[in-house]
Formats: structure tokens, C-alpha cells, sequence
């Protein structure tokens, strides 16, 4: 029985074999459709396809489904949708956190591992203080707003209030400090003096943790850096 192979429109692919119909007109001949030829592929290779191409079959690597992950140390990673070689840049080993791409695998850098863990650690850190602090004022407890610098120029304008007040002997709860929940809090300059030292140990001790933290992580292995859990050691 005669047989033709197909090959797919687009990619090119064998999509597998067929009967042709008798030509009409000549019934020793056969009709050969589009994307057909007479010629049999190759046999299969694990990890390729066969394309049709320029008159010809050929193998062709499909990593099509895979996932490839940039060789920049980037971590991006594209799932791959069309037939060829990995291109250039990308490689189908998974990505290793801090680690750089040699050429054939990743290995582990622990100079990239102790950057990358003390640029967490500075974000855990700055996520702390911008929750702000609680603080227990005279009238009740409250939060001491500290997200942004525009917090804590505030504080430092009622700090300076404060002392201009103490300095003319008022001891009067003449101040107000609007808290984190909205809530006004009337202060003598004393109180808001006090205030201003809580808050500003509260922060202090806050940095003094994250550089304990990254003084740990230098004294680390780089399995054990990767491993670290930040929040989870604060």
C-alpha cells in the first residue's frame, strides 16, 4: 500500500503517515497533497522531532512545555513554546538562588547569597518601623506613627517645641500629638519628650537587630544563609 508522510504546516513536524488518493486521471500515479511527501522520516529520537525542511527531513530539539531559566542570575524563568536549541542566555537547569551560571550548571556564590540576605534583612527592618511603634500615652494607649520621613520630621518639630516650652517652665498639657489611629493626645512637654526618646530607642533597637542579623549571616555558610529565615530570627 503506498504510503505518504505529513509534516505540519507551520512548524514543519512530521504529524505522521497517510494513504494517498489514485490520480484520476492516471491510475498508476497518486495525488500527493500539501505537506506531504513520499519520502519516510527518520526514525524518532528521544528529545527531538523531525521536521521537513528545504526538501528534506532533519532533527530538531523540542523543549517545548519545559521551563528555561535565564543564565544571568536574574532567577527569570519562560516556559518554552517553540521547537529549536535553548537560546542563548537560557539553560534548562533550574535556577539556584545565589549562585552564577559557570557555562554548564549553577554554583553557589556566597558573596551574592550574604548581599542578597542583608538586602532582606534591611526590608524586613524598614517594614518594623514603618508599622510604627506602640506607645502607652498619658491618656491611653496608642501608636507612634513612623512611615515615612514626613513622620518623623513631625516628631522632631514637637520635639523642639517641647524643649522651648520646658525652657519657659510650662508644665501644662499644652501639646497635642495626633496618634497613628487618629487619636489626639494632649502632652505636656515633658510627656512628648519622653515620647520622643521611646520612640527613638524603639527605632535604635530595631537597627541594632538587623546588624546583629547581618554580622550572623557573614559568619554563615552559604547553604546556611539560603536556609536563614529572617522574620522567623528577629
Amino acid at each position: 500500500m503506498k504510503k505518504i508522510y505529513n509534516y505540519h504546516p507551520d512548524t514543519k513536524e512530521y504529524i505522521g503517515e497517510s494513504v494517498p488518493r489514485k490520480d484520476p486521471k492516471d491510475s498508476e500515479d497518486y495525488l500527493i497533497p500539501a505537506y506531504a511527501v513520499e519520502e519516510a522520516p527518520p526514525l524518532p529520537i528521544s528529545g527531538k522531532v523531525r521536521l521537513y525542511v528545504n526538501g528534506s527531513w532533519k532533527y530538531t530539539e523540542d523543549n517545548r512545555g519545559k521551563t528555561a531559566w535565564k543564565t544571568d542570575g536574574s532567577g527569570v524563568s519562560s516556559v518554552i513554546t517553540e521547537l529549536g536549541a535553548i537560546a542563548s542566555g537560557w539553560t534548562l537547569k533550574q535556577f539556584v538562588p545565589f549562585s552564577i551560571w559557570d557555562g554548564s550548571k549553577w554554583v553557589l556564590n556566597r558573596l551574592l547569597a550574604i548581599a542578597d540576605k542583608s538586602l532582606e534583612v534591611g526590608a524586613v527592618r524598614e517594614a518594623k518601623i514603618a508599622v510604627g511603634i506602640s506607645y502607652k500615652f498619658p491618656d491611653g494607649q496608642g501608636t507612634i506613627q513612623t512611615r515615612s520621613l514626613i513622620d518623623v520630621r513631625n516628631i522632631q518639630t514637637n520635639v523642639t517645641t517641647a524643649l522651648i516650652f520646658k525652657g519657659a517652665g510650662e508644665v501644662r498639657p499644652v501639646m497635642v500629638f495626633r496618634d497613628q489611629e487618629n487619636v489626639l493626645h494632649q502632652m505636656t512637654p515633658d510627656q512628648m519628650l519622653q515620647m520622643a526618646v521611646y520612640m527613638a530607642n524603639s527605632g535604635q533597637a530595631i537597627y541594632n537587630r538587623s546588624w546583629e542579623l547581618k554580622d550572623a549571616v557573614e559568619g554563615m555558610t552559604t547553604e546556611q544563609i539560603a536556609a536563614f529565615d529572617v522574620e522567623a530570627n528577629w
